[in-house]
């Protein structure tokens, strides 16, 4: 009778130590997984969303500034020109009613835009479905701007596209600052060419799951070009600026 006891509690313990192998195993896996992603999955992820990020709000902002700035401004508004009794270029600079009126309006439509895009509510934007023609709009609508696949942390081509997707958010903060400064250089023989452009400073917040990064990136765009005859001035205005202040809202 004590043989048999002996006997089953041996099958017991057979049966006993593979599976706390199989478990030990499993967990050593589980911690170096994790491990793994802290240490090389993590900064792979948030640079390849801060890279979507960028993307899409140079998109949004480029489009903005084309529809809403470029079509309607008026060069010959934008400087003031002083010339001599000689008609030569003594300096040139900007209208400040106008910068103001372009900076003010081009701030909030780009803010309006982004802060749409946050949301989910794409009807707010003109021609959402042309300027988001290469992204998921019904992912979009959710406030997610782009899916990672898990296989992307691998560094291989072949798993890129493999494993669960991670969502990409993103929420502004900070301020969203616009520019406007000038270029102005010699072009052909006795004339210079003055160029405005318009430069955006965006902060961004990129969220994923358990892990977020705070990026800042720009956007410059030529607005407005201009041939006029005579040297370049000694004195002409390099840049005039203004910034909004953007409300972040939570996201769920």
């Amino acid at each position: 009778m004590a043989h048999m006891k002996l006997k089953r509690r041996f099958k017991r313990n057979h049966w006993l130590s593979p599976l706390l192998i199989i478990i030990t195993i499993v967990i050593i896996v589980a911690i170096l997984g994790i491990r793994y992603m802290g240490n090389v999955g993590t900064p792979i992820l948030l640079s390849f969303a801060e890279m979507k990020v960028k993307k899409l709000g140079n998109l949004v902002i480029n489009r903005t500034i084309s529809n809403e700035v470029i079509s309607k401004l008026d060069m010959n508004d934008l400087f003031d020109t002083v010339y001599n009794n000689n008609r030569e270029i003594v300096s040139i600079d900007f209208n400040p009613v106008i910068v103001n009126k372009v900076l003010n309006e081009a701030s909030i439509i780009i803010l309006q835009n982004l802060k749409a895009i946050e949301e989910g509510n794409l009807h707010l934007i003109d021609g959402a479905e042309v300027i988001f023609s290469d992204y998921d709009l019904h992912n979009l609508k959710r406030g997610i701007v782009y899916e990672i696949p898990l296989g992307i942390i691998s560094n291989m081509p072949l798993l890129a596209n493999v494993g669960p997707k991670i969502p990409i958010r993103f929420a502004l903060v900070g301020n969203l600052n616009t520019n406007v400064y000038t270029r102005v250089r010699n072009y052909g023989i006795n004339n210079i060419m003055v160029e405005a452009v318009i430069k955006v400073d965006v902060t961004n917040q990129v969220i994923l799951p358990l892990m977020s990064k705070t990026i800042q990136y720009n956007l410059e765009m030529p607005v407005a070009t201009k041939i006029m005859p005579g040297e370049i001035p000694k004195y002409y205005q390099q840049g005039f600026s203004q910034s909004s202040p953007i409300f972040t809202i939570p996201m769920d």
